[in-house]
């Protein structure tokens, strides 16, 4: 067998550039200029070189040093720079490569395009500089491939390939032996299934690939394996596996081959692969080639030769030294096989043996131990140079960090006297102080020492290169969650962009957005901060999340599509029920098949079947007298006098014939005619054949308000040709129906998002199709007209609580028979309706109209008193009205059975004769007609009627008024965070007790103020003060002015002087060492780069804001807190808007009045005061000199 006999170093020449060995906690690869090997650990990014002489098989050791380049995916060596060798180490999540020089010099960052970067190795041909190949999985749409000159000093750009690139894994190096001088690489592409082995070579400027031979199921890839036969080969396998493929590359004349798998590397090694390493020519008395496989565990490892491209011979057996175990075992050229080993389950290496070829068999001819990597802490900097000042400027710029034994003082503006001192112990503290002269470096004007103040110490953990690199925040953090979370971030905006893609081979980098990034479905997150400027980017922060619920449920925007089906279809999961705003809901877009992102695509009116997604809501109604007969459809049994046509039944053509059925009515408490529906059969569903009037309401009707259903004064009864006249009028107060969306019985696996959406879509699909909302009938009996009768009474009640300045404003009568519930009915137009302020005034005192009807309506129902008292009245009205004119309708009757106990006759005068001119002449009197309704059924119904009346007092609630701030979220989850003037963080939830947003629909900024109003004794939600939101009463927010042109409360030439740009600070954001605000900075004329003010803290923003209603004016005002010391420096004004998608005005008038110390008041218009419904905002702007 031919065997090579070394000399020295010399002869290292003919070494190549091995592929790297990824041990368990750290990389090792042979070195192509120098007898030696780097080994780097993985999760700090330290570096270590170790080189042997041949002659003394002694160890130099260089390092550890620190790249801070933290959790290494890939290390190369062979790339020349500046005359010497450097590695190259690859960090996806540092999103950035290091270059470190082997000899001297510090490791060089390098930036990708792509980002990233998992791998890179030189690429090069004959006589040109070397080029580095990086090959980075967060590409567009796939992964990256990038090759770059001069990487190790002025990078330049040379090729990229990032654009729907398969997925490359285990890129490794190698030199082509038929041209000398060329490094090439190979990888696995994953474009089908096995994956091909790609080679890459350069062509100048250009990255050249070809894909050389389809392969199994291999993920690693050992290069540079020279067969017994001098064959170049790449070795295919998967760590904890006993087989291997081996591959035939076409070079020294050989052809492409692959190798069937070989079951236990062919000589029954009995143990799963944990590393496999080349070997190269040039081990001293060893053969040429062959190949070093370790086991998984540690416990042997061989030297195998590679037998004509298809099986192993093996040569040598190694094991580890007692009590330890085999991490890698590494062939350094002219000098034998390194040995790598470490303490067992640790797999860090701490031990290292070298062996050499007697030319009969290996002996270990030396042994040593390695130093341990280098503590967190063991290295910082305690000297900071800057451009610019620290914590003033938010550019300030740090150029370069020193390391000065113990602790630093002084500092400040250049020139700058320093010092350091000796800590003693915790309580001894620092002393011995000595002076220390340092040169600055070029274009610093500023130094930060360690000891900043007397109790502020500064450290930094990091290079220049770290502490520069763009940060970024983001909340919540990885974890499983009970519903969708908002990832919201927190960063540097003026100098810095956000970019962000879910962690899939089809997505892209998309810029984040103001508006939070909402995820509902298990699914991993990337981002990275990037500067603006420089296009500098950060590391890239992973974010996984998994959820504890069924993704059905997650629904951030309530628009019944789950979030993980709109983030398939490309919507914003946050973003509203229409997108594209063609008036087509997103629901229905996707049920349609039409695109939910196009306002051109959408189902034409006439073809559309909406699925009910909650929006308004319909009933059937029903009026019964008191045998339980129903209105009349009308059906006049007649001959249709319509044709028939092809596709009608002739059921259908003789119920449109019919004469139009009995009319309801539907009502809000404010008298508002909101929908009609005509009595008649109901075609289909489930009520099908059943009769019914089908009422739409359309108009909104909030959920904590009452809807009043209504029959006509006289209605017929039943079904037949010729139906009776004894339907008399009815009303009922009821709850607003809370009608249900279609359920949709999918069950999603939550592994595979696309399948999961597209099930969702088909089971929706055929769910709405078949969906009822309504399966009840609505009735209207004699019973409703006494529950009506006492919903109308408890509101004039709580009404008649209120303050008598109040009471004058909303102009509320001073008895009940001025005062109706009931305003489209005949003979009530000249009462007073109930209005909307009105109704806000009792929500405002704590009433809740949802806990009064239910009060009502239970008590009334379970009363036989009150049942019977309406079933006589409704029967004695239709048995004799007839013939009793102006006799009371029931509701009439039961109205003064409630205020009076007794029912009065509206009708008691009879006319018996009348003047030439139509005036009554003479009268006379009649009984009264209900005078056989029993005293005693009237009593009894009565003291039932003032027992449910004296409970409503019970269904009042407490109320408070909050003013929030908004905030950036630290909620997991939340969009913002809403904090009150107490410190305390608020939760906000709607009637049906979810949580209420004040997001939605309105734009926020940080630091707009709102003052809300709610009832407060709601189930606490834990950690935050709860409130039931019963109204937004007011918004504070900042405006322009002329010396404020970006509205933020600063003086533009004062941002200007002291930060050099405007924007660049929050006025309310605090100062780090004093605590005030920067507007009280610039009120005060304080310069901040002092950090020191002597006044109080106070808060400049308009605060407890109140609306209070003056009669003198007709008219509110709203007041408001505001320092008294500062208010001239400031101009406020009111906007308003009645439907919150745009605020106009000012619609203040005269001027502000100073009502109480540090309290004002802005007069609102006589115009805006008396509308409906009105939304007001307080704007504030920075007075003009």
């Amino acid at each position: 067998m031919k065997k090579h006999l070394f000399s020295g170093i010399a002869s290292i020449q003919i070494a190549a550039a091995a592929p790297s060995v990824d041990m368990p906690e750290e990389l090792v690869v042979p070195l192509e200029s120098a007898s030696g090997y780097a080994l780097v650990d993985k999760t700090t990014g330290q570096v270590r070189f170790h080189l042997f002489d041949f002659a003394t098989n002694a160890l130099t050791e260089i390092g550890p040093t620190q790249t801070y380049l933290p959790n290494v995916t890939g290390l190369s060596s062979g790339y020349s720079s500046g005359g010497g060798e450097h590695v190259i180490l690859s960090s996806v999540s540092s999103n950035r490569l290091s270059f470190a020089p082997v000899n001297s010099g510090s490791p060089v960052a390098f930036r990708q395009q792509v980002p990233g970067p998992q791998s890179a190795i030189p690429l090069n041909e004959p006589g040109k500089a070397t080029a580095a190949l990086v090959h980075s999985i967060f590409g567009s749409e796939g992964h990256g491939l990038e090759m770059s000159g001069k990487a190790a000093t002025s990078p330049a750009l040379l090729d990229l390939v990032s654009g729907g690139l398969a997925p490359l894994t285990s890129m490794q190096s190698f030199r082509n032996p038929d041209l000398a001088g060329a490094h090439m690489g190979v990888a696995l592409y994953k474009s089908s299934s096995p994956p091909f082995l790609l080679e890459f070579s350069r062509d100048t400027s250009d990255i050249q690939t070809d894909s050389i031979i389809q392969m199994g199921s291999s993920s690693h890839l050992t290069t540079e394996v020279i067969g017994a036969d001098g064959r170049f080969c790449t070795i295919g396998w998967v760590p904890g596996e006993a087989t291997s493929e081996i591959v035939t590359h076409g070079f020294l004349g050989f052809r492409e081959a692959l190798s069937p798998p070989t079951p236990d590397p062919g000589f029954g090694l009995g143990f799963r692969i944990g590393t496999m390493t080349p070997v190269s020519s040039g081990l001293p008395g060893a053969p040429d080639g062959g190949v070093l496989i370790t086991a998984l565990d540690g416990s042997a490892a061989y030297y195998a030769l590679v037998i004509n491209g298809q099986r192993y011979s093996l040569m040598e057996k190694f094991l580890p030294s007692q009590g330890k175990s085999l991490n890698a075992l590494i062939p350094i050229p002219g000098i034998g096989i390194l040995v790598l080993e470490g303490i067992p389950n640790s797999r860090v290496t701490t031990d290292w043996r070298l062996f050499r070829n007697s030319g009969a068999t290996w002996k270990e001819v030396k042994a040593g131990a390695l130093g341990p990597w280098l503590a967190p802490t063991e290295d910082f900097a305690t000297l900071f140079w800057f451009k610019g000042t620290p914590l003033v400027d938010p550019f300030a710029e740090l150029l370069k960090l020193e390391r000065v034994s113990d602790w630093t003082n002084g500092g400040g503006s250049l020139p700058a006297t320093l010092s350091r001192e000796t800590f003693g112990s915790t309580t001894e503290g620092l002393d011995d102080p000595a002076g220390i002269t340092l040169s600055a470096p070029v274009g610093s004007d500023y130094v930060l020492t360690s000891q900043y103040q007397e109790n502020v110490s500064v450290s930094a953990l990091a290079d220049n290169l770290t502490l520069s690199t763009p940060s970024l925040s983001l909340s919540p953090p990885s974890g499983t969650y009970a519903g969708p979370v908002t990832i919201s971030a927190l960063y540097d905006d003026a100098t810095l962009e956000i970019l962000y893609r879910e962690d899939r081979p089809d997505t892209s980098w998309q810029l984040l957005t103001k508006v939070p990034l909402t995820v509902g479905y298990p699914s991993t997150w990337l981002f990275h901060a990037r500067e603006s400027a420089t296009g500098t980017a950060g590391p890239i922060v992973t974010r996984n999340y998994q959820f504890s619920v069924d993704p059905n449920t997650v629904d951030s925007d309530g628009d019944t599509v789950p979030d993980y089906v709109e983030r398939e279809s490309g919507l914003d999961p946050a973003g509203g029920a229409d997108t594209d705003g063609d008036f087509r809901s997103d629901l229905e877009e996707l049920l349609d098949g039409t695109d939910p992102t196009d306002p051109d695509s959408f189902t034409p009116q006439d073809l559309r079947n909406p699925p009910y997604l909650g929006e308004g809501f319909h009933l059937y109604a029903q009026a019964y007298n008191s045998t339980t007969d129903i209105a009349a459809p009308y059906n006049d049994g007649g001959t249709p006098t319509t044709l028939p046509v092809a596709d009608q039944s002739a059921a259908a053509i003789e119920r449109a014939d019919d004469t139009p059925g009995t009319k309801l009515n539907a009502a809000d408490m404010r008298s508002t005619l909101l929908g009609t529906g005509e009595v008649a059969l109901i075609p289909d569903g489930s009520l099908t054949g059943q009769h019914a009037a089908r009422i739409d309401v359309s108009a909104p009707l909030p959920a904590r308000e009452w809807l009043i259903l209504s029959s006509p004064t006289h209605f017929n009864l039943g079904t037949s040709s010729n139906p009776p006249r004894n339907g008399r009028e009815t009303f009922r107060v009821m709850k607003r129906p809370a009608l249900p969306v279609a359920s949709i019985p999918f069950v999603p696996s939550g592994t595979d998002r696309t399948t999961d959406a597209a099930g969702w879509v088909a089971a929706a699909l055929t769910a709405h199709d078949t969906f009822e909302p309504v399966t009840t009938i609505t009735r209207l009996d004699p019973e409703d007209n006494a529950i009506a009768a006492l919903a109308e009474q408890a509101t004039f009640a709580s009404l008649s609580t209120l303050l008598p300045a109040e009471k004058a404003a909303l102009e509320i009568p001073s008895v009940v028979t001025g005062f109706t519930l009931f305003g489209l009915r005949d003979g009530e137009a000249g009462k007073v309706k109930l209005s909307a302020e009105m109704i806000e005034a009792l929500f405002a005192s704590g009433y809740d109209f949802t806990a009064m009807i239910d009060l009502l309506d239970t008590g009334a129902r379970a009363s036989t008193n009150i049942q019977t008292l309406s079933n006589v009245i409704y029967a004695r009205h239709t048995a004799i009205s007839e013939i009793t004119p102006n006799m009371a309708l029931p509701l009439d009757a039961l109205r003064s059975i409630i205020r009076t106990g007794n029912i009065s006759d509206p009708g008691s005068r009879v006319a018996l004769s009348y003047t030439e001119e139509g005036e009554i002449a003479t009268t006379t009197s009649r009984p009264n007609p209900y005078e056989n309704v029993s005293a005693a059924l009237r009593a009894a119904a009565k003291a039932d009627i003032d027992t449910l009346l004296a409970g409503i007092e019970t269904t009042r609630r407490p109320v408070g008024s909050w003013m929030l701030t908004i905030e950036a979220p630290t909620t997991p989850g939340h969009r913002y965070d809403y904090r009150r003037n107490t410190g305390s963080l608020a939760w906000l939830i709607d009637s049906f007790e979810d949580r209420f947003i004040l997001e939605q629909g309105l734009g926020l900024n940080h630091g707009t103020v709102f003052t809300v109003t709610g009832y407060t004794d709601v189930d606490p939600v834990p950690g935050f003060d709860t409130l039931e939101i019963i109204s937004i009463d007011s918004v504070i927010i900042p405006k322009a002015a002329d010396n404020d042109s970006n509205a933020n409360l600063l003086d533009d030439e004062w941002e200007q002087f002291f930060f050099g740009s405007m924007g660049l600070v929050n006025p309310h954001d605090l100062h780090p060492l004093s605590g005030h605000s920067y507007l009280q900075y610039h009120l005060t004329g304080a310069d901040p780069r002092a950090g020191t003010l002597s006044d109080p803290i106070l808060t400049l923003l308009p605060s407890e804001p109140q609306i209070v209603w003056v009669p003198a004016n007709n008219a509110y005002d709203i007041q408001f807190s505001f320092p008294d010391a500062y208010f001239a420096n400031f101009e406020f004004s009111l906007l308003s808007s009645t439907s919150l998608t745009g605020f106009a005005g000012p619609v203040d008038v005269g001027t502000i009045d100073k009502i109480a110390p540090n309290r004002y008041a802005l007069h609102v218009s006589e115009a805006d005061s008396v509308l409906e419904r009105n939304f007001f905002k307080i704007a504030i702007a920075l007075a003009t000199p």
